[in-house]
């Protein structure tokens, strides 16, 4: 199987949220949006009564609006969730096996060379 056709399997595997699960979803989606609204005009208002830095957040706030509404998106339809099987790049390689082994092995002649020292 190909690297195209290994992805294009992970992405029609892709869930979307139902159930309590999609309900928590909204709601969270909904208190998040209604700070972001009542921040947004609070800000607007202190900008408009001459708080230069006020101004600043007037853009802040829908823009993390925005993003609420992006991480919304992708978590209901299960953009943040791996398919159940395995792919190969999950897999360790050889040569993480060699480096740890290497590893031990100096750790094993540290030991030997300290052990020998406290003996004199």
């Amino acid at each position: 199987m190909t690297p195209k056709e290994v992805e294009q399997r992970q992405v029609d595997q892709r869930v979307r949220l139902t159930g309590t699960d999609a309900v928590r979803l909204h709601l969270t989606l909904a208190a998040g949006l209604s700070l972001c609204i009542s921040a947004f005009c609070l800000e607007i208002i202190r900008a408009l009564d001459g708080h230069a830095f006020s101004w600043l957040y007037v853009f802040e706030w829908p823009l993390f609006a925005g993003f609420g509404l992006y991480m919304w998106w992708n978590l209901l339809n299960g953009y943040d969730r791996r398919p159940q099987g395995t792919s190969s790049s999950d897999l360790p390689t050889k040569e993480s096996d060699v480096e740890l082994e290497a590893w031990q092995s100096y750790l094993r002649n540290l030991q030997n060379n300290n052990s020998g020292d406290d003996e004199k």
